[in-house]
Formats: C-alpha cells, structure tokens, sequence
C-alpha cells in the first residue's frame, strides 16, 4: 500500500466525519488515525502516546485491517476501546468495557492528590482508592509518589481483573493492592484504623437503572 496517499485519503475522511468530544482534545483527526495505524501495525498505543510519533509502513494486510479499524471508530465505537489503551497523567494505561474510559478531567483529582501526599511526612504513606475501575488513579499516584502504598477497590469484578491488569503491566505489584467490594468494607480491618494518610473517590457517573445489573 502507498502510505502517504492511504495517511491523506483517511485523514480527509476522519477531519469530514469523526465527531470528537469537548472533554477528549487529544481525540483530532490526526491522533486518532495514527492510534488507529499503530493498532493496525500490531503495535497498540493511545492517541496521546502516538501523536508525536511516525506512523510505520502498513503491509497490504495491515492496510485492509486499518480500514476496518477507521470504519469502527466512525461507526462510534470509542478509540480507546479499538486501541485498548488511554493516556493518564502521562502515562500509557490498559482500558476496556469492564470500566469507564479514564478521563483528563479525573488527573485534576490525581494531581491534587499527588500535591496532599508531597506535604505529608513519611516514608510509608498508604492511599485508598474507591470505586477504582481501571485502576487510573491508583496506578498513577503509585507511579508519581515512590513512597505511596495503594489499597484500590471496586465492586465490579470486571473492573477489578482491569485494575489489576494494569498494576502487572507497570509493574507495581509491590506498591498497589486491588480489591473487590464495596466502597471501604474490604478495609475495615484493625491495620488501616486510624493509618490511612490519603482517601479518593471518583464514583463512576452510572444510571440508577443501571446499577442493580453490577
């Protein structure tokens, strides 16, 4: 396949008809094919991680496979869905159905967190995360802050195997522990009594209707 005149023609259909979305800037036209043709090229990343980077020669399988990729996206299957990853507080995650896509708005309350913790003495400062989903949080604050020990939870099942998924790719099993249960039950015990430096909450924004299926 001609990769410049593929990279245009496919560029000028995604700037006619992608719709983007006001809370996900780093979603254009530009990123989004290039996440797309690294996801098609067997090298999966998001489109924050890909957007300064080359795009590689596609075979002429790979090509029909990004066609069928470009297609699923404009269909509204969410980016971060097809490629499997999303960017966080600058660091490349894995996402999917089990739990809401990590959103820039959430690195507010990281960064935030990150500030309380860099105020807090300590060489051993332990974090709760509710309501974990993919783990975003947790894994970020684990990654920012050396010293921080992270207790995440979630109810779901789904979004707990994510969770920890994303702990074992970056490595932190030795610094964040993902649990299943609701809300602060699975940490009722003696040793977090009065020892917890840090708690965050970022609920997931779920209809009522759609709660008693999880």
């Amino acid at each position: 396949m001609n990769k410049d005149q593929t990279w245009a023609k496919l560029l000028a259909c995604l700037q006619k008809e992608l719709k983007t979305l006001p809370d996900k800037p780093e979603e254009n036209p530009e990123t989004t094919l290039k996440a797309l043709w690294f996801k098609a090229a067997g090298d999966a990343k998001s489109a924050g991680a890909a957007a300064a980077l080359i795009v590689p020669e596609l075979t002429a399988e790979q090509g029909e496979v990004l066609l069928a990729l470009v297609a699923q996206r404009l269909s509204g299957t969410p980016l971060a869905h097809i490629t499997g990853w999303q960017q966080f507080m600058g660091v490349d995650m894995p996402v999917g159905p089990q739990a809401l896509v990590p959103r820039r708005e959430t690195e507010l309350l990281g960064r935030a967190a990150l500030e309380l913790l860099a105020d807090t003495t300590g060489i051993d400062l332990r974090i709760i995360d509710v309501c974990t989903g993919a783990g975003n949080l947790a894994v970020a604050i684990a990654m920012h802050e050396p010293r921080g020990r992270v207790f995440a939870v979630d109810l779901s099942g789904d979004a707990v195997a994510l969770a920890r998924q994303n702990v074992k790719v970056h490595r932190l099993e030795h610094q964040v522990t993902v649990r299943e249960g609701d809300l602060l039950a699975p940490f009722a015990a003696a040793e977090f009594h009065g020892k917890v430096n840090l708690l965050i909450c970022n609920p997931p924004y779920i209809s009522t209707a759609k709660v008693g299926t999880m």
